[in-house]
């Protein structure tokens, strides 16, 4: 039962209230202290993206409950479930969005996640990995993103498509050659 609070039975509530326009903005709390726990689970993902999108206003950028929920999604980003890459994704977005940061490179690894693999996208995922590599330096000092886009590359290991997975390689190298990027890079390597 406790999943069906964390995930139908949340969804359902959510798009009921934001039908009817009577969404308990209070409800952002629990949110925020059962996010980091739950943020592995699907349904619960789904639900919170719902609730920020009902609600954009909720989000309070200096709110210091949000790195700990942002970094839990970051997490995401290296496995190898590409539901929850994608959801952690459009979530973080939403968060960067309502935080006042710039959501581009957050925007350009959604773009390659909802790539279908096949031979003939494989050139334009290996420039948009390779743009993500570029503005590496440009927004290490942007909340989240340091972390965020290495994650996101190691993620990039479990897609079926070897032209890819030589670009996240490649990616990760020149991400490297950032002094930050390179401790980033060897905690995950370690820890993947």
């Amino acid at each position: 039962t406790t999943k069906f609070f964390l995930g139908q039975g949340y969804r359902l509530y959510v798009d009921l209230a934001s039908q009817s326009g009577d969404i308990d903005q209070g409800l952002w709390q629990s949110i925020k202290r059962s996010a980091v726990k739950y943020s592995r689970l699907h349904p619960f993902l789904e639900a919170t993206l719902a609730y920020i999108l009902a609600c954009p206003e909720i989000i309070d950028p200096n709110d210091s409950a949000l790195d700990d929920i942002a970094l839990s999604l970051i997490a995401n980003l290296g496995g190898a479930s590409h539901p929850l890459r994608l959801l952690s994704l459009k979530i973080l977005r939403e968060l960067v969005t309502q935080t006042s940061g710039d959501p581009s490179p957050i925007a350009l690894a959604i773009e390659i996640e909802e790539s279908p693999l096949t031979l003939q996208t494989a050139r334009v995922l290996s420039m948009q990995v390779r743009k993500l590599s570029m503005l590496y330096p440009q927004v290490t000092s942007r909340k989240w993103m340091a972390a965020l886009i290495p994650n996101f590359c190691f993620g990039l290991f479990s897609k079926k498509l070897a032209p890819l997975w030589d670009d996240s390689a490649a990616a990760l190298r020149t991400i490297s050659e950032h002094p930050e990027g390179e401790k980033i890079v060897s905690d995950i390597a370690t820890q993947w």
